[in-house]
C-alpha cells in the first residue's frame, strides 16, 4: 500500500504542477484574446464549467470506492490527474503562448489621459 500511496502523491505533485502552469498560461491567453467587453462573461462561463465538475467527482468518488475498492480508484485518479496536468504541455500553443497587447485605450481612458 505504501507504494501505490508514493504514486499518488507523485502524480499528484506532478499533475498539479502542470495544471498550476496550464491555469496561469489559461489565464493570460483569456484576458489577451478575448475582448474587454466580453471578458467577464467568459470568464464566468469558464469558472462555472470547472467547478460544475468537483461535485459531480466527489460524488461519483465514494459510489466508484464501493463499487472498485479503494486501490483501484486511487490509481486511476491519480493517472487522470497526470495526464490532465501534462497533456496541455504536449500543446504547442501552450509553452509558446504569445502575446499580442492590444493597441486600442479602453473606453473613458482618452479623457483621463488628456
Amino acid at each position: 500500500m505504501a507504494g501505490v500511496l508514493s504514486g499518488v502523491l507523485l502524480g499528484a505533485v506532478i499533475g498539479y504542477t502542470g495544471l498550476m502552469f496550464f491555469g496561469v498560461c489559461w489565464e493570460t491567453a483569456i484576458q489577451n484574446h478575448v475582448p474587454h467587453h466580453l471578458l467577464a462573461r467568459v470568464s464566468s462561463w469558464d469558472i462555472l464549467t470547472s467547478f460544475v465538475g468537483l461535485p459531480l467527482g466527489m460524488a461519483m468518488a465514494g459510489v466508484l470506492t464501493v463499487w472498485f475498492g479503494v486501490h483501484p480508484v486511487l490509481v486511476v485518479c491519480s493517472v487522470v490527474i497526470f495526464v490532465a496536468g501534462v497533456a496541455p504541455l504536449a500543446v504547442r500553443g501552450t509553452r509558446r503562448l504569445g502575446w499580442a497587447p492590444q493597441e486600442t485605450t479602453p473606453t473613458g481612458v482618452e479623457d483621463v489621459v488628456r
